[in-house]
């Protein structure tokens, strides 16, 4: 129960339930567009050395699959929960933080990061990740990402009322400054909008991970509050919200 748990032990807690049931972290109804278009970034700019953070079920490109390839994951359960259930010759894991990864200077040429930004430490995560990469090497960021016009954020508030492991959400805008901020160029992206059902993810996160003292705030109140605004910016019908996702891909500065 989350009365119980601290972040850190409630963030493993939801990642392992991830792993065996993906509802955000690697969800089959984003599968398919992602991990086609995460393979196409992959083959257009050919990377040899690749770091995953997080084991992520399911989510293996074509390109990787044939390809050796690391996987940075911070919880050691975790670790045993994938070579238990999704073993691969090619995955080679190792245990450690994404805030201080246990890994050498200018080791790899892509830095993978698909959906779990927005729970942990990105300054850490895209100061470490631009250390352990070669220079001018790649950062792959797939993620829920906030329009511009959401200025207020409002739909970050919102899931902050019903994620108990949710921080933040950056506005595309933002993402892209944060980024250039901490040494990377922008390189392109594409852009998603996912139908989402809002009663299916209160009731998910409510009774599946945490129990019912999930809520960090009254999201009825402010579904009432702010209705009008989630109407206009992502079509909120009382039932139903749109989610902007992004792949985006950024390049490490030149020295």
């Amino acid at each position: 129960m989350r009365g119980n748990m601290n972040r850190e032990e409630l963030i493993q807690n939801y990642l392992a339930g991830e792993f065996y049931q993906p509802y955000e972290v690697g969800a089959d109804f984003r599968k398919e567009k992602l991990i086609g278009t995460v393979d196409t970034f992959l083959r257009e700019y050919l990377p040899e050395k690749v770091l995953r953070l997080s084991f992520v079920k399911n989510f293996m490109p074509e390109y990787l699959k044939q390809k050796k390839h690391y996987v940075l994951e911070n919880y050691f359960e975790n670790i045993k929960l994938f070579l238990s259930n999704q073993g691969n010759d090619n995955v080679f894991a190792v245990n450690g933080s994404y805030s201080l990864m246990p890994l050498d200077y200018e080791k790899f040429d892509m830095v993978i990061c698909s959906d779990i930004l927005d729970m942990f430490d990105s300054i850490n995560i895209l100061e470490e990740s631009k250390r352990v990469l070669n220079p001018e090497g790649y950062f792959l960021f797939t993620g829920v990402v906030l329009p511009d016009a959401d200025i207020d954020g409002v739909y970050d508030e919102l899931i902050k009322c019903i994620n108990p492991v949710h921080s933040d959400y950056y506005l595309e805008t933002d993402l892209k400054t944060f980024a250039d901020l901490k040494g990377f160029d922008f390189i392109k992206s594409e852009k998603f909008v996912f139908r989402r059902n809002l009663k299916d993810m209160v009731s998910h996160y409510s009774k599946f991970y945490f129990g019912k003292d999930v809520m960090r705030g009254d999201h009825l109140a402010f579904l009432s509050e702010n209705e009008a605004l989630l109407a206009e910016l992502y079509g909120f019908d009382g039932e139903e919200i749109d989610e902007n996702y992004e792949v985006v891909l950024f390049r490490k500065k030149k020295l």
